[in-house]
């Protein structure tokens, strides 16, 4: 199952990828958090949004562990979700350097990029174990 998710992920990169600009430069949609702002405002934008992420996914991937009773099945969370953590930042490494070599878009770029995947790894874990969760929480009360 890993390996689908990690396919149904770099499916989503390339496509939102594909025949135009990196993730980051993408023209945000209507509220998007550091739409507009200058490449030092935006690293400081898109690192507390990524910050904000980040702590949305570790409580969500406690919450799964938590539901989760077989400890090879946490195991495996772990070893996925350790896998996933590489090949997000080889993959925002690569974008970065891509569309800004060592240029002063480049800190943005790979922030950005950390923070799409983040958001992408969480919407796709809530898709696969929203259920676990809540069935948990409904015993535990």
């Amino acid at each position: 199952m890993p390996r689908i998710h990690r396919l149904l992920y770099l499916s989503v990169l390339v496509l939102a990828g594909s025949g135009g600009p990196s993730l980051a430069q993408r023209p945000p949609g209507p509220g998007a958090p550091c739409q507009g702002l200058a490449n030092l405002s935006a690293r400081e934008c898109f690192d507390r949004e990524y910050k904000m992420a980040q702590d949305k996914l570790r409580t969500f991937l406690t919450q799964i562990n938590d539901a989760l009773a077989a400890p090879e099945d946490r195991k495996r969370l772990s070893r996925a979700q350790a896998a996933w953590i590489r090949e997000r930042d080889l993959t925002c490494d690569a974008d970065a350097e891509l569309h800004f070599g060592s240029g002063s878009g480049r800190d943005s770029e790979f922030v950005s990029c950390l923070l799409t995947g983040t958001n992408l790894r969480l919407n796709e874990l809530h898709s696969v174990y929203d259920r676990n969760v809540e069935r948990t929480r409904r015993q535990s009360q």
